[in-house]
């Protein structure tokens, strides 16, 4: 008898609902086109900053690649990390920028054959070596020194 009340109470409930629906006339509405658009002017689309850790130049053959190298002890290196990460946004696409820090800024400069006070390097797609810079501080005055 229990379960009687409660199938007419679901069922009450459920016409109910139907009801109610039709009643405010309520529809599923599929997005037109106007408003496709306007999500997609909305949407920003921007580089990266990756952990050394994280890149995998395999999956960025498209992209411009710069490695930031981030010394313990270097000023100048933790202003240009700090403003990257309060300005992700302002990274622009394609742009690949990756952090290297401790043990991983010696393998690099080794293999590279960089010097120790170098604190960004562009490479290609290869890995080889593009363009090193020194002294960056801003990811402004980064993107203005390789041309943005």
């Amino acid at each position: 008898m229990k379960n009687l009340v409660i199938a007419i109470i679901i069922v009450i409930a459920g016409s109910l609902t139907f009801l109610l629906i039709q009643k405010l006339n309520i529809k599923e509405v599929e997005p037109d086109d106007a408003t496709m658009e306007q999500e997609e002017q909305v949407s920003v689309a921007s580089g990266e900053y990756l952990d050394y850790d994280r890149f995998d130049p395999q999956y960025y053959t498209e992209n411009r690649i710069v490695y930031v190298l981030l010394d313990s002890g270097n000023e100048i290196a933790s202003q240009l990390d700090s403003d990257i990460n309060s300005n992700m946004l302002s990274i622009p696409e394609g742009m690949v920028l990756v952090k290297i820090e401790g043990e991983n800024i010696n393998e690099l400069r080794s293999n590279l054959s960089l010097t120790t006070d170098t604190t960004i390097v562009e490479v290609d797609n290869s890995g080889s070596v593009i363009n090193v810079l020194n002294g960056i501080s801003s990811l402004s005055q980064l993107l203005g020194e390789l041309g943005y």
